[in-house]
């Protein structure tokens, strides 16, 4: 069977995991503090990731459950927030760790209910080569990481820093993976790309965080 998208979702929450046990099963704060540069990052990248990707598809293929979708726009920016914060932390701050712990906790809510919920909709209208573009795409988002973080990245990501990947425009995030998409051996994700790219262009005119308000 091709992969699909839920895999996609599942395998990077994965290892967002390990960086997070890593951090959590050591005591030395130099060891914690580099892991913490690889979680961050990691985590940066998924929450981007479902913002140019994985909401774009569900805006377009699931129409009728706009309530579902916002409720997962609006967990994936209270952890945008949570990150935004804990990676300005020091391992000797005392908050370090319930930061990470309630960041963890909110992110295996929203990973828990995309599963129970959006995925298997969407896995049920897409095509499962459909599915299968979209695991390339949300792959393909690792360019947005440094090399260090990830050893299939690029030598020269788009964002020096993981707080500008957080906070950088979708259209400029587009940009980004588009500028970088030539080297693509899937078609069908090359097709993709360009619908999800003018979905994504589209959705900017209501942000993230003026969802449920």
């Amino acid at each position: 069977m091709p992969p699909n998208i839920t895999e996609a979702i599942r395998d990077h929450y994965t290892e967002i995991q390990e960086w997070y046990g890593q951090i959590i099963q050591s005591d030395d704060g130099k060891t914690q503090a580099e892991y913490q540069k690889l979680f961050t990052w990691e985590l940066a990248r998924h929450c981007i990731a479902k913002e140019i990707v994985l909401f774009p598809a569900f805006e377009k293929y699931l129409p009728k459950d706009a309530l579902l979708i916002r409720k997962s726009r609006q967990g994936n920016q209270k952890v945008k927030k949570e990150l935004k914060i804990f990676q300005k932390m020091k391992t000797s701050n005392g908050a370090f760790i319930p930061a990470i712990e309630q960041l963890m906790r909110d992110l295996s809510r929203v990973i828990r209910e995309e599963e129970t919920w959006d995925l298997p909709k969407l896995e049920d209208t897409l095509p499962s080569s459909e599915s299968a573009a979209l695991y390339e795409l949300f792959g393909k988002t690792r360019i947005f990481i440094p090399m260090h973080c990830h050893h299939s990245a690029p030598e020269k990501p788009p964002f020096e820093t993981a707080i500008g990947l957080l906070t950088a425009p979708t259209d400029q995030l587009v940009e980004a993976l588009d500028n970088w998409w030539n080297d693509s051996i899937y078609p069908l994700a090359d097709m993709f790309h360009l619908e999800i790219k003018a979905h994504s262009v589209a959705l900017t005119s209501t942000p993230p965080e003026s969802f449920g308000h």
